[in-house]
Parts: C-alpha cells; sequence; structure tokens
C-alpha cells in the first residue's frame, strides 16, 4: 500500500505540475496574441501612411494636369488684349510653378519615408518627441 500511496501522491505532483505548466503556456499565449495585435495594427497604420503619401502625389498630379489644362484656357479667353494675355500667362506659369515644387516636394518625402522603413526600420513618431 506505500508503493501504491506513493505512486498517486506521484501523480498528483505530476498532474498539478502539468496544469501549472499549462496555465503558464496560456498566459503566454495571451500576450503573444496581444503583441500580435499590436503589430497588426502598426502594420497597418504603416501601410495608411504610406497609401495616404501616394494619394497625395495622385492627387497632385490630377490638380497640376488639370490647373495646366484651366490655366491655358483661362489665359487664352482674352480677346485679342496682348497685355491681358501676357499677365494670364504669367499668374498661370507662377501657379504651376508652386504646384510642381509641391509635387516635388511631396514626392521626396515619400521617397525619403520608404527609404526610412526599407533601410532601418519603422520610424519614431512624431520627430519632436526626440
Amino acid at each position: 500500500t506505500n508503493v501504491l500511496r506513493l505512486g498517486f501522491s506521484t501523480l498528483a505532483q505530476l498532474c498539478n505540475s502539468t496544469d501549472a505548466s499549462n496555465e503558464r503556456a496560456e498566459r503566454i499565449i495571451a500576450a503573444t496574441a496581444k503583441l500580435e495585435a499590436r503589430q497588426l495594427w502598426s502594420a497597418v497604420a504603416a501601410m495608411c501612411l504610406a497609401l495616404l503619401s501616394v494619394l497625395v502625389v495622385v492627387g497632385g498630379l490630377w490638380m497640376g494636369i488639370s490647373g495646366i489644362i484651366t490655366g491655358a484656357q483661362w489665359a487664352l479667353d482674352v480677346d485679342g488684349s496682348v497685355w491681358l494675355g501676357i499677365g494670364r500667362w504669367l499668374v498661370v506659369a507662377v501657379g504651376l510653378a508652386g504646384a510642381g515644387y509641391a509635387l516635388f516636394a511631396s514626392a521626396r518625402w515619400v521617397v525619403g519615408l520608404v527609404e526610412t522603413w526599407k533601410g532601418r526600420g519603422m520610424p519614431t513618431w512624431p520627430r519632436w518627441r526626440k
């Protein structure tokens, strides 16, 4: 009976140890799931930022092209006045130069963002927290 009692005691200790291990494993799995969820949201946020910057560049191109068309129509509608035509073309040129620079700056920012993500991992946001 001592051998039987010793066997049951060992079996009970083994079951308790297994239960404790299972509880620890479940806590680790839960913590890992939380971490994965945070990483997923971080990836979603990064994708939204990338798409937003692409949309800014595409929108800038679209607005630039429509500005060229509308500006040319407006500058050509001068009813024979040479000086009015010259003034309007100057206004159109200044507007297009500003839009072109804004598009260039946006594209440069997107390229810098992509290089940062590829080279050193995700950037720390916002920069003023450094």
